[in-house]
């Protein structure tokens, strides 16, 4: 991945109770609707594991990636009594992918990865998705106000984000505004495509 230091995603975790918050992702949140557990879910970059634990408590089977130990703790801390997950500390760029999954998520994750290996792993995520299953990715749009200061970050096009799923029913591609409270409070552009294979 490359992008961030493994060091500076730990301190992000160490120093906030929670960095990301506890809400899921509005566009997770509809996913009951378009595939209902019991289904196999992949969180590519799960975090403390907010939408994790939340399709985990729906009864979904989760499997969370992300390169970070702090964060991963956080998140196996975090799983109800009674209930499993499956936590696992890797790169996503180079995670060795398990069979297949009804759902993959990654979520605001992918503009942290080398450009050079958007495709690629774009490609491993498409082919360990069941036929009808879904892909879902959040990721910074071009229109990002983080684009002028961030050069080191992937910020994608709707044309570029879609162009990966023209061979799969595109379900959403939208923009919409998120709000960050950690640090100083400033706002996102991301793109959201849900597509389904």
């Amino acid at each position: 991945m490359g992008l961030l230091s493994q060091q500076e995603h730990s301190k992000a975790y160490r120093d906030n109770e929670c960095f990301w918050g506890t809400t899921p992702n509005q566009y997770v949140r509809r996913l009951p609707e378009i595939i209902p557990p019991p289904a196999q879910v992949l969180d590519l970059g799960v975090g403390e594991g907010r939408n994790a634990l939340f399709l985990t408590q729906l009864g979904y089977s989760v499997t969370g990636v992300d390169i970070c130990d702090v964060a991963i703790g956080k998140l196996r801390r975090t799983v109800p009594k009674g209930l499993t997950m499956k936590a696992v500390v890797a790169d996503i760029t180079q995670f060795e992918f398990e069979g297949l999954y009804d759902v993959i998520i990654s979520n605001a994750v992918l503009q942290l990865v080398d450009g050079n290996e958007i495709q690629g792993l774009i490609e491993r995520i498409q082919q360990h998705t069941k036929p009808g299953g879904i892909n879902l990715l959040t990721v910074f749009s071009d229109t990002d106000p983080a684009r002028s200061t961030s050069p080191n970050l992937t910020f994608f096009s709707e044309e570029q984000l879609k162009g990966h799923y023209t061979s799969w029913n595109l379900i959403t591609l939208e923009h919409y505004i998120k709000r960050e409270t950690h640090g100083q409070l400033h706002e996102h552009d991301f793109l959201a495509l849900i597509a389904q294979k």
